[in-house]
């Protein structure tokens, strides 16, 4: 699982990864495991709504904009996930942000949800 602050904005995006229309950054606030590039996230969650998703973490960095290999548990990242087909109206519906601390609320943030276990 990992939490979502929000989508970075498209300047951003631009100045860390070519990205198409497949293609969304989203600041990235908290993992409770450890999680790898290529890794597949098959649910999301915001504001108390669950829906399907086939998106792929395909680029990780910090604030630093240093790539990483995989998203250290507990660590705030940028990261940039490849939807595979229609991007779902709810990952639409999740806000761009400044950064990892502008947020309305804890409720505000989106969970994506894969089955990895550790």
């Amino acid at each position: 699982m990992i939490k979502i602050v929000g989508k970075i904005n498209k300047e951003l995006s631009a100045r860390i990864l070519n990205v198409d229309e497949n293609i969304i950054g989203f600041f990235v606030d908290y993992t409770d495991i450890s999680i790898p590039k290529k890794t597949f996230f098959k649910e999301v969650y915001l504001n108390g709504i669950h829906e399907n998703i086939d998106c792929e973490l395909i680029y990780i960095t910090n604030e630093s904009l240093f790539e990483l290999d995989f998203i250290e548990e507990g660590y705030k990242t940028i990261c940039f996930f490849k939807f595979h087909g229609n991007i779902p109206k709810i990952v639409n519906d999740i806000p761009y942000v400044k950064d990892w601390y502008d947020y309305k609320d804890h409720l505000s943030m989106a969970i994506f949800s894969t089955n990895i276990t550790c």
